[in-house]
Parts: structure tokens; sequence; C-alpha cells
């Protein structure tokens, strides 16, 4: 159980990286705070995961759920649900024009977040309810 929670914390915290690069090349521009406040939430719902204080699987799933229904909601809603294959050959034709520096973010945005989050979400629900069992279990 600690093993799959520190994974999840070092997730949470391997996948805001490449906003908090943006954020210390971008200081001020638009968007700024919106991406601050992603990087700091993903930061902070590791270091309770991490750490394990006292209701860290409800931070988890807060976090994670939000993210999935600000990153993945739009993108299932509107494009994914129509025609995904499509998606997925534009996004890597158009990161593969961009280049490695503009083409790696284009990736990292609009394909591996989107996924991860609805993961992170469903591994951290099992996890507060397999948390929550092991307590349960240790009362009786």
């Amino acid at each position: 159980m600690t093993a799959l929670r520190r994974a999840m914390a070092l997730a949470l915290v391997l996948l805001p990286l490449p906003s908090a690069t943006w954020l210390v090349r971008n200081v001020g521009e638009t968007g700024w705070s919106t991406e601050l406040v992603f990087v700091a939430s993903c930061l902070l719902a590791a270091v309770f995961t991490w750490v394990a204080v006292r209701l860290w699987q409800l931070v988890l799933v807060a976090v994670a759920a939000l993210y999935t229904y600000v990153i993945t909601g739009p993108l299932v809603t509107g494009v994914l649900l129509h025609s995904p294959w499509v998606y997925v050959r534009s996004v890597v034709r158009e990161a593969e024009r961009r280049g490695f520096s503009d083409g790696a973010w284009l990736i990292w945005s609009l394909l591996v977040l989107p996924a991860a989050f609805p993961v992170i979400c469903i591994l951290a629900a099992w996890l507060c309810i397999a948390v929550r069992r092991t307590q349960v279990a240790r009362a009786i």
C-alpha cells in the first residue's frame, strides 16, 4: 500500500514539471496564475500523499478529480467521443512539425495529461477504499 501511495505522489510531482518550467520562463504572461495553481495543487497533494497526512486520500482524490474534470473533461466531450484517432494523429503530426522544443510540450499537454489524471483519479479512489477497509479491519 505504501509503495502505491508513494508512486502516486511521485506521479503528482512529475506531471506538473513542464508547467513549472513554463512558469519559470514566462513570469507574468497570460495564463501564468492558472499554471501556478495547477503546479501548487499537484505538489501540495503529492506532499500530503507522500507524508500520509490525515485524510491524504481525500486530498489526492479531490485534486485528481478536479484536474480530470478541468483537463480531460472538455477534451473527451469535444473531441474524443467523435474522432479519437484523428485527434491523436493530428497532435502527433503537429508536434512533429513544431520540433522537439514545442512539440514535446504539445504531446505532454494534449495527450499525456488528459490520460494521466483519470488514471490517477481511479487509482486514488481505489486506494481510498483499500485504506479505509484496512483501518476498519484493524479496528475489529
